[in-house]
């Protein structure tokens, strides 16, 4: 039973990869085709839905709404609701079922915690920083322990979070932008009235998390340590890179759960 449990927990924290996973690849298809001028990632013409009859490029709120059916990385996102509203609730109530057998009641607890995770996610709405936020708070419940095993890496696992909520904060403010009657645009356009939220991202991802990654080397100077600065960098490698490509988006999305994961001292054996 407890291994079974185990299993349950790697899924859990899986799945949240998967749907970070499928959601940067989405949001990098829709990126490549703005920067394309609508000329790449259309998958299917005939069912894009715009203010205009040729966007050439310019994002509204139909052809974003409409997105999951005309772009060529639309099945993406499809994938990501999936698992936000089948996957992820039926994994939560086994790992809650489980933990009832066990008879434990720290691991019902964290069973619950992930339940609570699951159930913001499949909100309607939710914001995207809650919605990540979420996502960190089901991945710490199955996988991660309490405490973290040293302090040097930990702050890298907090770098590489609080580098993924600034990220949902840009994202949520561009889907705020496009779906609240102000018109088409091409993303410099959006990003240059999304405020400080943007540089926010960058100083985390360019300057916070790189800088975290070289002091935790300097502290520990061991495997560990040099594993998440290696991580760090090819992570900033795949920003750089990938903002247009969905398979490195994806990528880097994937990453940055690792770098969490590996720098918390996870995962965890269950009690």
């Amino acid at each position: 039973m407890r291994r079974l449990h185990t299993v349950l927990s790697l899924l859990v924290a899986a799945q949240v990869a998967v749907q970070a996973m499928a959601l940067a690849a989405f949001v990098a298809g829709l990126n490549r085709w703005m920067q394309t001028g609508g000329r790449a990632g259309v998958g299917n013409p005939s069912r894009q839905r715009s203010y205009d009859d040729e966007s050439h490029g310019v994002l509204d709120k139909p052809l974003l709404l409409s997105a999951e059916r005309w772009l060529d990385w639309g099945p993406a996102l499809t994938v990501q609701r999936l698992t936000v509203q089948v996957v992820a609730p039926a994994l939560a109530l086994a790992l809650v079922l489980v933990a009832l057998l066990l008879r434990s009641r720290p691991e019902l607890a964290r069973a619950g915690v992930v339940a609570l995770g699951v159930a913001v996610q499949a909100l309607p709405g939710v914001p995207a920083v809650a919605w990540q936020a979420a996502a960190f708070v089901i991945v710490g419940a199955a996988v991660l322990p309490v405490r973290p095993r040293h302090w040097a890496p930990a702050l890298v696992a907090a770098g590489a979070a609080g580098t993924a909520l600034a990220l949902a904060a840009v994202v949520g403010w561009a889907h705020g932008y496009l779906t609240h009657g102000r018109g088409g645009s091409i993303w410099p356009a959006m990003m240059a009235q999304a405020s400080s939220t943007p540089d926010v991202y960058a100083t985390f991802q360019f300057l916070v998390l790189p800088l975290l990654a070289i002091v935790a080397v300097a502290v520990r100077r061991d495997r560990t340590a040099l594993l998440l600065l290696g991580a760090v960098a090819v992570d900033t490698a795949l920003v750089v890179l990938g903002d247009d490509s969905p398979p490195l988006a994806a990528a880097h999305a994937l990453l940055t759960y690792a770098v969490v994961i590996v720098g918390w001292g996870g995962p965890r054996r269950p009690a």
